[in-house]
């Protein structure tokens, strides 16, 4: 998780991170569908989550062809009409669209020119008039602004390819924490590009080993090699650049409708279906998984066992795919084709696909492949026991709040209670309940799993934009696990995490450990479009209360013990969007009875000091402290030289290396599977070798670590 924190402090200069053997964590899209009557409330309609998390995942065109205004018109109508805290078309919606569009089409102010900047401002202040007007050519505006600056960066970059860059100069370049100004002129944007141009020819260069005396040697012969490097790096920039019209207004639309509030949506039918696909425990898989490399080549990162690229026993990791091929069209790989790249392995209706693939050694084969339906369990609930001097703890990771959607077979409050019942056997004394990164699911999953654990009573109270509130309660009666339980959250832990947390803290039930949740309160379903078929709004509709009448939206669940951990202060949490809605408490006057537990605030202070005092605990905070003095600075300067780029970059990687050696520290506990476990795991090869990541993860994460030492103070 924290490896994705770090990205962007290494963007930020254009940093390599070694990543070799570091632990990476594929998240799902957290998607619920909508069955119910937009007219009538069923919480198994409803879905509580951050939204997708895929890491490059967008909507699929496919629906019935509608103008693009036309859809601002019915997403307009449709939020006047139902959002939970609509907002009026004014000039504030003008302003904001202008200030955020420009920045998603140019979001390091390379392109744009001031002057072009100035009259798209003049024209901005009249975009909530015509949208009123259903007059949308302020967004040809845009597009043909766009596809100018386009075409002009472009050509400054076949200029600068003929063109003979120094390696080094006397002149320096600066990164900025915000934005720089709109370049005045062609030649600003050329000097600009050129010195990051230099700059990034050495930093490729620096970065071939941390030994000066090696580098300086092979200068010479290095850097026209890291220049050629550099500038190829551009064709896939400028590919990144080029967007249809549809993907241009896709991005207009998405901008629109987060004005409301950051995790309404616009998509079409078939966006639609990928997304519910993706949310079920169970899919079907080429059993690829795939990453671009530095170079824009798509690589296989890793194959999953029992899948149709398994079975080849050909396909490996690094191995690059260089074409595919489907109905009859073949897409040769590269910074053009991403978007099908995405459609074949998202896409729920292609079952089938021929992949050309090139080893290390240059050779190049063939498989066709075929989806399989696979048991994702890397997305799915699992169970362990923690052992240590003959105290047994039960673990327990919610990775999201899954439940029976389309094809699915699973729920997340099914499999919880079939772990409840292993752990049980196991004779555990406390349980860790992990949803740290859980960014939430369907709330009628999370109504369900609170249940297990509460005797019985209301668990939220769901607040409607007319006021109406609707009392949710634990539909059974019992718990299905009444021992000692932690529940482990982190910035990534949201919506119907923060629910299962708002509830069993409200009771007393269990403690919270570790660092503030994300702060998403708010509920979202999926609605058509009038007069727009195939095509839809995630649109927020409700918030949910805590049953004392405070709230989680904005400000996240605090924990009651916290632990520290890398980069926290990096996530992105609710209170950092500018859409966020703000956190207003209601009354409330419910009845429920919360666990009597006394001295529980000595308890808990004795806890607190002592996870600070902790070494672990203090070198954290301190690395902490260095990286955000980095994050934090307004600019950062680097001269345009080889010892100095030298010197900074293995001045970055040290804090990288610090980082992962306290990542990679072993904890000193037992990490056994449940018999149930140890069973299947004969028999099933991709459960064995999923489990036995799961134990790794779990054995160096600092923060499950010190919920084991709270579990076995909460025993005694």
């Amino acid at each position: 998780m924290w490896r994705s924190i770090i990205a962007p402090l290494a963007a930020k200069f254009g940093f390599k991170l070694e990543t070799t053997g570091w632990p990476q964590k594929w998240l799902p899209c957290h998607f619920t569908k909508n069955n119910s009557n937009k007219n009538k409330m069923k919480i198994s309609g409803w879905f509580l989550a951050i939204g997708c998390l895929c890491p490059w995942l967008s909507v699929a065109q496919t629906a019935k062809a509608v103008s693009t205004c036309q859809l601002i018109n019915s997403i307009q109508r449709l939020v006047a009409d139902q959002h939970y805290s609509p907002k009026p078309i004014d000039d504030s919606l003008s302003t904001y669209l202008h200030r955020h569009f420009l920045d998603e089409l140019d979001t390091e102010h390379r392109l744009f020119l001031q002057s072009e900047v100035a009259e798209l401002s003049r024209q901005a202040i009249k975009i909530d008039d015509d949208i009123k007007q259903n007059n949308c050519t302020f967004l040809d505006n845009y597009r043909a602004a766009y596809r100018k600056a386009i075409s002009r960066f472009t050509e400054v970059v076949k200029q600068l390819k003929s063109e003979t860059i120094p390696f080094e100069t006397k002149g320096s370049i600066a990164f900025s924490n915000g934005h720089d100004p709109y370049p005045a002129d062609v030649l600003t944007i050329k000097e600009r590009l050129k010195n990051r141009i230099q700059f990034n020819t050495l930093r490729h260069t620096a970065e071939l080993s941390p030994k000066w005396d090696s580098i300086k040697a092979l200068l010479p012969d290095l850097m026209p090699k890291m220049r050629k490097k550099t500038l190829d790096s551009y064709d896939c920039f400028l590919a990144d650049l080029a967007l249809s019209d549809t993907e241009f207004d896709q991005r207009f639309l998405d901008l629109f409708c987060g004005y409301f509030d950051p995790h309404s949506a616009y998509f079409s039918t078939e966006g639609k279906s990928s997304f519910y696909a993706m949310l079920s425990a169970e899919n079907q898989s080429f059993g690829l998984v795939v990453q671009l490399n530095e170079q824009g080549e798509l690589m296989v990162a890793d194959v999953v066992p029992g899948s149709a690229a398994y079975k080849t026993h050909k396909i490996a990791p690094t191995d690059q795919i260089v074409a595919i091929k489907h109905h009859n069209q073949t897409f040769t790989l590269g910074c053009h084709d991403l978007a099908k790249i995405e459609e074949v392995f998202t896409n729920s209706s292609i079952q089938e696909a021929q992949f050309s693939f090139r080893k290390k050694d240059g050779s190049v084969f063939d498989e066709t492949l075929q989806k399989m339906l696979l048991k994702d369990y890397e997305n799915t609930v699992y169970s362990l026991v923690l052992t240590q001097q003959g105290t047994k703890i039960g673990y327990l990771n919610i990775p999201s709040f899954y439940g029976q959607f389309e094809d699915g077979k699973s729920s997340v409050a099914e499999d919880v209670a079939k772990a409840l019942i292993g752990l049980d056997e196991e004779g555990i004394s406390g349980l860790i309940i992990d949803l740290q990164s859980n960014g939430g699911g369907s709330l009628e999953e999370a109504v369900k799993l609170t249940g297990l654990f509460l005797p019985g009573g209301p668990v939220a109270i769901m607040h409607q934009r007319n006021g109406k509130r609707e009392t949710l309660k634990d539909p059974q009666r019992g718990m299905a696990y009444s021992g000692p339980v932690g529940v482990l959250i982190n910035g990534n832990s949201a919506s119907a995490s923060e629910f299962f947390c708002n509830a069993l803290q409200d009771y007393n039930r269990a403690v919270i450990i570790g660092s503030p949740s994300f702060g998403k309160a708010t509920m979202q379903q999926v609605l058509p479009l009038e007069n727009a078929e195939g095509h839809f709004l995630k649109i927020t509709l409700q918030q949910f209360y805590r049953i004392t009448g405070q709230s989680n939206q904005y400000e996240g669940v605090i924990p009651d013990l916290k632990v520290p951990s890398l980069f926290d202060f990096k996530m992105p949490r609710e209170k950092d969007y500018e859409t966020a809605l703000q956190n207003h408490p209601i009354e409330a006057h419910l009845t429920y009875t919360p666990l009597k537990w006394d001295q529980k605030s000595s308890w808990l202070m004795q806890q607190q000091q002592r996870v600070e005092l902790e070494n672990q605990t203090k070198d954290i905070n301190q690395l902490n402290t260095e990286l955000a003095a980095i994050y934090d600075q307004k600019t950062t300067q680097f001269a345009l030289n080889m010892p100095e780029v030298f010197k900074r970059v293995h001045q970055y990687n040290a804090l990288w290396k610090r980082a992962k050696e306290m990542n990679d520290k072993k904890w000193p506990y037992q990490i056994d599977l449940t018999k149930n476990d140890q069973n299947t795991s004969n028999i099933d090869e991709f459960l064995k070798s999923t489990r036995e990541h799961h134990i790794h993860n779990i054995q160096t994460d600092y923060s499950i670590w010190q919920a084991f030492l709270i579990m076995q103070s909460m025993k005694k």
